[in-house]
């Protein structure tokens, strides 16, 4: 997160949550400050979640859009984490600040069990089905959506388009080439709609039925379908501990994983059409987003932008 945007968190912002709200800055316990500030708020019983998100990274309707596709897709039985209502019984609340606001909004704290990536095959193929099952529910209830959830589509994030952040012109010429791609593609109500968009280990936790909770809808946005199930493969395919041996792995986890899907709702073949597709789209998202947020600046993180751009170069799909 940039420094002018944590400069602008200071006590007049604490002063209104504790005014209006009555969240007191010494009962907020950080959980992290990536793309905004998230603290537990054990005060409450239950506990919450409490999120600032700063007005350049997203709009009241942007996160009020956020908490109701949450609050829909908790509706249909889908295992997430739940938005909650603040006490002026709005979901989202703006926060004044000396430059812009941040958007104030409240979710349950969820109870579970991290996950991590390449633990063995078995538990990782176990996991694979979870997903996989947990895919096909948030699809099916997103095909069943009727309210309008004003939510923005894939071309519509800056992290799409390489123009500006990139300067390799053989990447840029890639990027050109996947957008094309990705607008010839046709829309269809079975292949087409709101997604998770992030659903790696890093958004989920299981409960105590081993089940998967997921978290942090802060990417969920217009999409095909395809591309959760495309976010959790290249997450696997970049794993330190899988990289080399991903291609051994890759059939099975995938196979798996599409099974699992295909056990709660039919797998289009648009899925099996474009999925490899959509893992290299994520490979070059995540190189324009590292771009960026200014992270190939750092020094720790050239080794793996090495890869990346090996992988973008060496794809000769687009």
């Amino acid at each position: 997160m940039q420094q002018e945007i944590i400069d602008l968190l200071d006590d007049k912002v604490f002063n209104i949550l504790e005014k209006d709200f009555g969240i007191k800055k010494q009962d907020l316990k950080p959980l992290g400050q990536s793309e905004a500030f998230v603290y537990a708020y054990p005060k409450n019983n239950p506990s919450d979640i409490y999120r600032l998100t700063y007005s350049s990274h997203r709009s009241i309707t942007d996160m009020e859009a956020e908490a109701e596709f949450i609050l829909y897709l908790k509706s249909c039985g889908v295992q997430t984490m739940s938005s909650k209502y603040l006490k002026n019984d709005t979901l989202v609340s703006k926060i004044p600040c000396d430059k812009g606001y941040f958007i104030l909004s409240r979710y349950s704290y969820e109870i579970g069990v991290e996950v991590d990536l390449a633990i063995s095959k078995k538990q990782d193929l176990e996991l694979a089905v979870k997903w996989g099952k947990l895919f096909a529910k948030l699809h099916e209830a997103s095909i069943g959506l009727t309210q309008k959830i004003d939510r923005s589509t894939i071309l519509e994030r800056e992290w799409i388009h390489a123009k500006g952040f990139v300067e390799n012109k053989e990447i840029l010429k890639k990027n050109e080439n996947a957008i094309i791609w990705l607008k010839s593609l046709s829309k269809t109500k079975d292949n087409y709609g709101l997604i998770h968009g992030d659903l790696h280990t890093g958004n989920i936790l299981l409960d105590d039925s081993n089940e998967i909770i997921m978290l942090d809808f802060d990417d969920c946005l217009y999409h095909f379908y395809v591309d959760d199930l495309a976010v959790v493969l290249h997450a696997y395919s970049r794993s330190n501990d899988l990289e080399e041996n991903w291609n051994i792995f890759e059939d099975d986890f995938t196979k798996t994983l599409l099974e699992a899907y295909s056990s709660v709702r039919k797998v289009p073949q648009f899925f099996y059409d474009t999925l490899e597709n959509f893992i290299q789209l994520r490979e070059q998202s995540l190189y324009t987003f590292y771009h960026l947020k200014e992270l190939h600046l750092k020094e720790s993180f050239q080794d793996h932008l090495l890869r990346s751009k090996k992988s973008i170069l060496s794809y000769d799909v687009w």
